[in-house]
């Protein structure tokens, strides 16, 4: 069983994404195919960042939701102080779904996220390095910091259906092991069934 939030990703985000794809393998060779494919994979980063920052937000509503009615016990005025506490000026609402930005707003239900990745699986470093160049190179297109997406080039990041692939598949990675590294956490925190 998974969260609604990981439910979303897998399903109505995916379709979002799989739309843009099809556009991308769509484009007819010719002079301009090479500008063309460098805008809808630009788009397709744009799109990339924003599902996957809209996923954690979900998750981590879907947590905070779970923590408050446990603690709360059945008062709904506590519920809702804990609710809106623990979702208050948090940087997925106003930041990209970066690393720190994860380790912050899960941080506030006690969960240090990136170390318990890490003990659920190996490859947590290394999806923690792409999403930072991932979010490096969203900053870079919806700036026209044509200068950073230079350098990320030179880095081995290019922007091609290669590496956005590659940040798909890691953000799918992550997404899987978030949902279940949080709903081990709230089973055991709160020493109840685990929430989905």
């Amino acid at each position: 069983m998974s969260s609604v939030a990981l439910t979303g990703w897998i399903g109505a985000r995916r379709q979002q994404l799989q739309l843009l794809w099809g556009i991308a393998g769509g484009l007819p060779s010719g002079p301009t195919h090479q500008a063309s494919e460098e805008v809808v994979l630009a788009m397709l980063v744009l799109k990339l960042a924003a599902e996957f920052q809209g996923f954690a937000r979900d998750l981590h509503d879907e947590a905070v939701d779970y923590f408050a009615v446990h603690v709360a016990n059945g008062k709904a005025a506590v519920e809702t102080i804990l609710r809106e506490r623990m979702t208050s000026e948090r940087n997925l609402d106003k930041k990209n779904a970066q690393a720190d930005s994860l380790l912050n707003d899960f941080g506030r239900l006690g969960l240090t996220l990136w170390s318990a990745l890490e003990r659920a699986d190996r490859q947590a470093q290394s999806w923690r390095t792409e999403l930072t160049k991932f979010n490096q190179m969203r900053n870079a297109l919806a700036h026209d910091d044509q200068a950073r997406v230079h350098l990320l080039r030179q880095q081995g990041y290019r922007l091609d259906h290669s590496t956005v692939q590659t940040w798909e598949r890691t953000l799918d990675s992550l997404a899987q092991t978030m949902d279940d590294v949080v709903g081990d956490y709230l089973s055991a925190l709160l020493g109840v069934g685990r929430p989905w």
